[in-house]
């Protein structure tokens, strides 16, 4: 006689509950993981376009920026008051007050003969114990990185600019701070 083995009985309702958790439990489950990935992915590429759009905005910004800087030294620069030899430096002062005052984008001017410094306005303090501000009065057009201005604490770019003096004369640059 043989021994027979009684098999636990699966209750109806167990069988419908494992039926309908594989039919559509599951489903659900995976459908929700995968447009979880798909929605992240998306939101990635999105994030990243933006960040490269804003990028090249910036680029392009700091770049006309830096162009303007030039443009405006390059236009102050050519103020006769500043190549004349017989201005005084109350004239000078005066000169770049005037500037100033004409030109809201000008944060300061700092004018250089030499190792003398000629007139001062609005970048005196701010110039005067930076060496890599004064390395700039050395070095024929040159832009600075952008650094914040003390009075305001906006952001400006420094711009030496040669001014065309008289053949034979010390070389006369003249700093400009531009507001970004």
């Amino acid at each position: 006689m043989a021994i027979r083995i009684k098999r636990p009985r699966i209750g109806i309702t167990l069988r419908f509950f494992l039926l309908f958790a594989s039919v559509g439990l599951i489903p659900i489950v995976f459908m929700s993981f995968y447009i979880f990935w798909q929605v992240n992915r998306q939101v990635a590429f999105e994030v990243e376009n933006n960040l490269t759009n804003v990028g090249l905005r910036f680029r392009e910004d700091v770049g006309r920026s830096i162009d303007e800087a030039m443009a405006i030294g390059e236009a102050v620069a050519a103020d006769p008051v500043f190549a004349d030899r017989r201005a005084s430096r109350s004239d000078i002062e005066r000169e770049m007050a005037r500037l100033r005052g004409e030109s809201p984008e000008l944060g300061g001017l700092y004018l250089r003969k030499g190792r003398e410094v000629l007139a001062s306005s609005g970048l005196r303090a701010f110039v005067s114990g930076d060496p890599e501000i004064l390395s700039l009065s050395t070095v024929p057009a040159h832009v600075s990185a952008p650094r914040p201005f003390p009075d305001n604490l906006t952001p400006a770019f420094l711009a030496s600019v040669p001014v065309r003096t008289q053949p034979g004369a010390l070389p006369t640059v003249l700093v400009v701070a531009v507001s970004a």
